[in-house]
């Protein structure tokens, strides 16, 4: 690892509460199919619409 990428890590591990962190719904699909909607629907839309479309399937 570089010096730079380094202080970088450094700086997340000081800073960042990672063990609070938590992902919205969208991130823990229970079916591929759900997980490849979203993906295909995500580029270069707002995520309100992915949401959307994910739920009408």
């Amino acid at each position: 690892m570089t010096n730079e990428a380094l202080k970088i890590a450094n700086y997340c591990r000081q800073e960042l509460d990672l063990k609070q962190a938590q992902l919205p719904d969208e991130y823990y699909y229970s079916h591929l199919t759900l997980c490849v909607i979203d993906s295909v629907f995500s580029i270069g839309v707002r995520y309100e619409g992915v949401r959307n479309t994910v739920k009408r399937y």
